[in-house]
């Protein structure tokens, strides 16, 4: 995890867009990383819910939706963090229309979804298949 939160550090220096990506991920981060009491979900639960999220994800993509909240409402609602294989979230996340290629580093990948408005990402650790650090962007430069 240590490498990805390194990757998401250089890119906020380099690029706006990550920047405010970033800092939202960070601000919602409690959301995600709160230990769970209950059993691990199986991994049917894991396609499931990762279908879902796909579905919903590309739903608001194809609608254009401008505002952020609709993306964590379904981040929040579908997104699993915990019992997922690798090659399952990246198999499902493929059949999005706005699916982007991962980027991979050492120890995790950055699965993305975009139109020409929004950018929607979140981390997957390799060695686990854990997912963290969501985050909802504008493709665009902020007009300051």
């Amino acid at each position: 995890m240590a490498d990805l939160t390194g990757f998401l550090a250089r890119h906020c220096m380099t690029n706006t867009r990550f920047r405010v990506a970033f800092l939202s991920a960070v601000a919602l981060t409690s959301i995600f990383a709160a230990p769970s009491h209950a059993e691990q979900p199986r991994a049917t639960s894991c396609a499931e819910k990762m279908e879902k999220f796909v579905e919903s994800i590309d739903e608001l993509l194809a609608k254009k939706v401008l505002e952020d909240e609709p993306f964590w409402a379904v981040i929040r609602e579908n997104l699993p963090v915990k019992g997922c294989s690798v090659e399952e979230v990246i198999s499902i996340s493929r059949k999005s229309k706005f699916y982007v290629p991962p980027f991979e580093q050492y120890a995790s990948y950055t699965i993305s979804f975009r139109n020409s408005d929004k950018d929607i990402f979140f981390g997957l650790e390799k060695d686990t298949g854990n997912i963290g650090y969501p985050a909802v962007g504008s493709t665009h430069l902020p007009s300051w």
